[in-house]
């Protein structure tokens, strides 16, 4: 997932895509072992949109807290996107 993660954070969607779909059900909302950050929570976190949208097209969780009880739309940030990616996790429906 430390692939999945370094991919987000450049905003690289299409070896996402790839990788996502290529994972095990479940993988998806493995978490990092520092902050227990999935894939979602940096995406939402660094306004990562269309990342968002393929995670949750592939079957991320946004009610899975991190480590400290956060969920991916309550770490809205002041960056660019974010608030949209927290809004977008919300109002999901499957």
């Amino acid at each position: 997932m430390r692939r999945v993660w370094r991919l987000l954070l450049g905003g690289f969607v299409e070896p996402i895509i790839d990788i996502l779909s290529a994972l095990k059900p479940g993988y998806i909302n493995l978490c990092g072992r520092t902050q227990g950050s999935t894939a979602l929570h940096i995406a939402v976190s660094y306004g990562k949109l269309e990342c968002v949208c393929e995670l949750r097209r592939h079957g991320a969780d946004p009610t899975l807290p991190d480590f400290g009880g956060l969920t991916p739309p309550e770490l809205e940030s002041d960056l660019p996107g974010s608030r949209e990616c927290a809004e977008l996790c919300r109002k999901w429906k499957p």
